[in-house]
């Protein structure tokens, strides 16, 4: 995976268990957080060098160490201060010191992985987190990015919303999206409307759609090499986690 993403899968999970330890009545410090961080990023990076990601690829490891890309060590520095300065804005934010106080019988969703069925299809997903506010339910996701797709986001984020409507079953109108930017320390706020939720519902069936007519026998889930065309545009193979499958190193 990119270092942008693995940097991302480290913040998150640093600051899953810091809430875990709040709603564990425990008030972790600063630098117990950022010793935390430190322990993980060194784990992982370890895990990773030594490309144990082979025997468990479910954990991941770096594209510049399956590809032999030998960055500076001013590089990697670089990118832990990126996870430090998220670490530590959303420690300092008034959205954290918020939650500190809000009773955990109103956390909802903590990271957990989730799932529905969408017209005979099981949709997965994960939540970074949701809470309850009196009559309404307040999704929030956590980006470590400096850029990203607006749409994509929002394709994203109006999918959770999705999930919360279906499985609480709440007015859609109750339902808000809060995404918080952590390299930029800003909170962007999403109201979800009834047209959100049935937008959002056509788009899941024609991506599942979509996906299904590339199948070489739909019943099976089967698909052929054949009906998927390298791409022509080989400068996405610079970045491609799979390209050794091709050719393209």
């Amino acid at each position: 995976m990119s270092h942008q993403i693995w940097i991302g899968q480290l913040v998150h999970s640093v600051i899953k268990g810091l809430l875990e330890e709040i709603r564990q009545s425990r008030d972790p410090s600063i630098n117990e957080v950022k010793f935390q961080l430190k322990k993980e990023w060194e784990e992982r990076f370890n895990f990773s060098k030594l490309r144990l990601y082979r025997n468990n690829p479910k954990k991941g490891g770096l594209f510049e160490h399956e590809y032999g890309q030998n960055l500076s060590e001013d590089e990697w520095l670089s990118y832990y201060k990126q996870a430090e300065d998220c670490i530590v804005t959303f420690f300092n934010s008034q959205l954290f010191q918020d939650l500190r106080q809000i009773d955990k019988k109103d956390w909802l969703l903590l990271e957990d992985f989730l799932h529905f069925n969408f017209q005979g299809t099981k949709i997965y997903l994960q939540i970074d987190f949701a809470l309850k506010d009196k009559d309404n339910i307040i999704i929030y996701d956590w980006k470590t990015g400096q850029q990203f797709d607006g749409e994509k986001i929002q394709r994203q984020l109006f999918s959770y919303a999705f999930f919360v409507n279906e499985k609480w079953k709440f007015n859609s109108e109750s339902i808000k999206v809060k995404l918080f930017n952590l390299s930029s320390n800003k909170i962007e706020t999403f109201r979800i409307s009834e047209d959100i939720i049935i937008d959002t519902a056509m788009y899941i069936q024609k991506s599942i759609e979509k996906m299904k007519s590339l199948l070489s026998e739909k019943e099976t889930n089967t698909a052929s090499i054949e009906r998927f065309p390298l791409t022509e545009n080989t400068n996405k193979c610079k970045s491609c986690s799979f390209k050794r499958l091709c050719n393209r190193e």
